[in-house]
C-alpha cells in the first residue's frame, strides 16, 4: 500500500528544485511558508496550476539529463 506524502513536505520539495536550494534550506526559508499559503489559499487557480506545471517540468528536465 502506497503512503500519502504529507501536502507541505510534497511542495517543499518542489519548491527547493524549483529555487535551486537543498530540502533543508527551502524547509527554513520563510518565502517558501509564504509561497505554500498563497498556493493553498488558491489551489484552483490558473496561476497556481501553472506555476506547479512548471516546477514539475523542470524536475522532469533535470532528472532526464541527469539519465543521460
Amino acid at each position: 500500500m502506497a503512503r500519502k506524502i504529507n501536502p507541505w513536505v510534497q511542495f517543499v520539495r518542489l519548491w527547493a528544485k524549483h529555487t535551486n536550494q537543498t530540502y533543508g534550506c527551502a524547509l527554513s526559508n520563510p518565502k517558501t511558508r509564504e509561497a505554500y499559503y498563497r498556493h493553498k489559499a488558491d489551489p484552483g487557480g490558473v496561476e497556481n496550476k501553472k506555476a506547479v506545471a512548471l516546477i514539475k517540468i523542470k524536475v522532469a528536465k533535470e532528472k532526464a539529463a541527469k539519465n543521460k
